[in-house]
């Protein structure tokens, strides 16, 4: 993982600030090319006010970057990140978390005003200004140990894979053109665990997440590839 960005201190957040400062709809997004690139951008629509309660739209289960705890409260890293770009700009936020997919069509609908984790796709990017990303996130391919051996997108083809509703990685198939039958699930931890239970074959999500996630549950029989 690499920062771009260096928090919390403000002198930081300058180059961020002169592109929200008369926008006040920004997202989080990650950028994929061989890995994923998280940063800020904003929607060209509205003028910053400072009292104004800004919603924002996080994933409720997307650990260490943002999650809802057992008492509801939001958390990680992009949540911390958007507190301080408040407290700097004296706004009022209200961290909103639900399932990515829910969180996704609330905020097309405008119902949110940021939205953290989005991937910068050519369609999105005609909606929406885009800041310095922030961090590297690498996304792999997680499998059972001993079935399978995947080097390359085309090891894909006839394969169930597990993916996140929602997530950038379904647009990357479907331009791949590839024969796999892809099935939805609501958030990466469930992916995982439908995986090591034996009911499907792969999964693929970001490299930090389901190592976490695979360290925290004790799993042993799950293993990644990249390529």
């Amino acid at each position: 993982m690499k920062s771009c960005l260096v928090l919390p201190k403000p002198l930081s957040f300058p180059p961020i600030f002169c592109l929200i400062s008369t926008h006040p709809r920004f997202i989080l997004h990650a950028f994929l090319l061989v890995m994923m690139l998280f940063s800020i951008s904003i929607l060209s629509s509205q003028s910053s006010t400072p009292q104004r309660i800004i919603k924002v739209g996080i994933d409720d289960n997307y650990s260490p970057f943002e999650f809802l705890d057992k008492t509801g409260k939001a958390g990680g890293f992009n949540v911390d990140l958007i507190k301080e770009i408040a407290r700097i700009n004296n706004w009022q936020v209200q961290f909103v978390g639900n399932q990515w997919s829910q969180i996704r069509e609330d905020f097309d609908q405008g119902k949110l005003d940021i939205l953290a984790g989005l991937v910068k796709t050519d369609s999105r990017v005609l909606l929406s200004r885009f800041s310095i990303p922030h961090t590297y996130i690498h996304y792999n391919l997680f499998f059972r140990k001993g079935e399978l051996e995947i080097r390359n997108w085309e090891d894909l083809n006839g394969k169930e894979v597990l993916v996140q509703k929602g997530d950038v990685i379904n647009e990357i198939l479907d331009q791949k053109d590839l024969n796999c039958r892809i099935v939805h699930v609501p958030d990466y931890p469930q992916a995982l665990k439908e995986l090591s239970e034996g009911r499907s074959e792969i999964t693929i999500l970001p490299w930090l997440l389901g190592n976490n996630y695979i360290k925290e549950h004790n799993i042993i029989n799950l293993q990644y590839s990249k390529f």
